[in-house]
């Protein structure tokens, strides 16, 4: 069974490697007093924060809410010794006892932003099988294939026969195809496909895309610390674009090296490496006629 890391805790950890999140797992916030709609006495972010300015660009968080109330998220205006005030008041304001979060420089959604772009940029190995038919050399995948659009995702093709049994199968590479694109769509052409192709199936192998997860619980398959390093680089990039490349390189020059090195070395680890080939009929030969021309050098 494949272990899974949900957008929410994804994002998360994104922003709390990059010093960037208060009320993680490793830090939870809870609000003892909720003053008014905008206004909440929350000790645990009372204790980190030396003084006003440290929580400009900051925004509160509702999560993990119970029954049919959204999560929301509001920016921080100030925080005195007592409560944090927001600039606006809460659809469903928090109540006592409910947990709270604060992100810094982007808000909740753009480092939810992070980790779909990550996911977006991220892939997997995957099979995509075509059932062959006597007297047929052209063939465009089953539904459920959609994602496979570019002939650029391809890493190989094979041949797999199960006339052996389900269990029993043999996988042979494919000697010709041809990928053909259009309307952003494959199809795949066999010039020299044998006339018996009884339980004999093409499997081409691919580039899968992770897709982003639809809400903060759901989750994808993509592995923790690629999924991880990849999202830092984009949350990174989104900072950049926010502050401004002066700004940010003064901020986050370092991590933004780190962060790269990071990436390279997790993509290098988990993304199937591998590069497409163009499999196609040979032309016949056009050069000099080799019949005359001796083998021996002898006399």
């Amino acid at each position: 069974m494949a272990i899974t890391i949900s957008l929410k805790a994804a994002a998360e950890q994104t922003a709390a490697s990059l010093g960037r999140l208060v009320g993680g797992e490793d830090s939870p916030a809870k609000v003892t007093v909720k003053v008014d709609d905008k206004t909440l006495t929350i000790p645990r972010i009372l204790d980190l924060v030396p003084d006003e300015e440290t929580l400009r660009d900051w925004f509160l968080y509702i999560t993990d809410r119970a029954g049919p109330k959204p999560a929301e998220w509001r920016r921080v205006d100030t925080v005195s010794t007592s409560n944090v005030v927001c600039v606006q008041d809460f659809t469903n304001p928090p109540l006592a006892d409910e947990y709270v979060q604060l992100y810094s420089i982007l808000t909740p959604d753009q480092w939810r932003l992070a980790v779909k772009t990550a996911l977006a940029n991220l892939y997997f190995e995957d099979r995509v099988e075509i059932t062959l038919a006597s007297e047929q050399n052209l063939y465009t995948p089953a539904a459920g294939a959609e994602w496979l659009q570019s002939k650029g995702q391809i890493l190989r093709y094979l041949f797999r026969d199960t006339s052996s049994g389900a269990t029993n199968i043999t996988e042979e590479s494919v000697g010709f195809i041809r990928p053909i694109e259009e309307d952003n769509a494959l199809k795949f052409y066999l010039p020299n496909l044998s006339s018996s192709v009884t339980n004999i199936k093409l499997i081409v192998v691919a580039r899968h895309p992770y897709e982003a997860p639809a809400n903060d619980a759901a989750t994808t398959t993509c592995p923790a610390p690629l999924l991880k390093a990849q999202a830092k680089w984009e949350a990174l990039m989104l900072i950049r674009e926010y502050l401004g490349a002066a700004k940010a390189k003064q901020l986050f020059g370092m991590a933004m090296v780190v962060a790269e090195q990071e990436m390279s070395k997790q993509r290098a680890r988990w993304l199937p490496m591998g590069t497409f080939q163009d499999l196609r009929e040979e032309e016949p030969w056009l050069g000099v006629d080799t019949a005359g021309i001796p083998t021996e050098w002898s006399w």
